[in-house]
């Protein structure tokens, strides 16, 4: 029990690079189990990891973000976020590698196949590059005097980072919102 909690602690004290990292590997490492799955069972993957990928992001994005903002002192806010981000880039990267994957394991290369990659891309852009690069931009922010042209600039930068990583989130989700509606009538031709 010792080891485990061992490697429980020093997991945790990993970077969030290193973990999304490893959220990615463990998804991956599920692919090439997908053709032993029925055709119920991966069904049953697939609208689990969509539907936890995009249950994340419009969690993030529409309760847990706006009630943080609204009710946190802005440091206390922005750290959070800086802590929270990363999290939801791991979870919405794994769960969009499975759900492309799934997908593509039962239908040839269509729309819906380009819109779960370009999700799948976004969210690793996010998740890999844009979160870390808008916190190192907030905390870079934060080094400033109100007022000055340093504080100015240094502002400029996170808001352009961080419309970026908003714009890309919302891209992703927009995309992941479509390809339910395909998927919705891909299963009411069959009801």
């Amino acid at each position: 029990m010792a080891a485990v909690k061992a490697l429980v602690s020093k997991v945790m004290g990993l970077s969030d690079l290193t973990h999304a990292t490893l959220a990615v590997g463990a998804s991956s490492a599920l692919i090439p189990l997908l053709p032993s799955l029925s055709p119920s069972h991966l069904a049953a993957l697939h609208l689990s990891s969509l539907a936890t990928g995009l249950g994340t992001q419009m969690y993030v994005s529409f309760v847990a973000g706006p009630t943080m903002f609204l009710n946190l002192p802005r440091h206390v806010f922005g750290d959070v976020q800086a802590r929270l981000f990363p999290k939801m880039g791991m979870v919405t990267t794994g769960t969009s590698l499975i759900t492309l994957a799934t997908y593509a394991q039962v239908h040839p290369t269509d729309t819906a196949t380009y819109l779960l990659a370009v999700s799948l891309g976004l969210n690793a852009l996010n998740s890999f590059y844009v979160f870390s690069k808008c916190s190192d931009l907030m905390y870079d922010l934060r080094q400033h005097k109100e007022g000055t042209d340093e504080r100015k600039k240094a502002g400029m930068k996170f808001g352009i980072a961080h419309a970026t990583s908003v714009g890309i989130n919302f891209v992703s989700l927009s995309l992941g919102l479509y390809f339910t509606t395909i998927l919705g009538s891909k299963i009411a031709g069959v009801w």
